[in-house]
């Protein structure tokens, strides 16, 4: 399932999820995205190295827009929590 957001992200206030990619341990990046009524999303932006963790270690990922469009997979990988209405 995907899905369409359209807001901000709150790069301060990004959270990291241990993982394991082919081997190489590292984190999923979970940035809350927020828009522009208010509701807010988390995101998962992501697999890095252990070594990309801090911020400062990937400018480039820290975008300074101030509207984003992406698309992100849906929360639920479970198909009866996300139901259509």
């Amino acid at each position: 399932m995907r899905v369409r957001v359209e807001g901000r992200f709150d790069n301060a206030k990004e959270r990291y999820l241990f993982a394991v990619s082919d081997g190489t341990p590292g984190w999923h990046v979970i940035t809350p995205l927020e828009t522009p009524d208010g509701e807010v999303v988390l995101v998962d932006r992501g697999f890095v190295p252990d070594a990309l963790r801090e911020p400062s270690s990937r400018p480039q990922g820290e975008t300074e827009r101030r509207r984003h469009r992406d698309r992100i997979g849906a929360a639920s990988r479970n198909p009866r929590a996300v139901r259509p209405r």
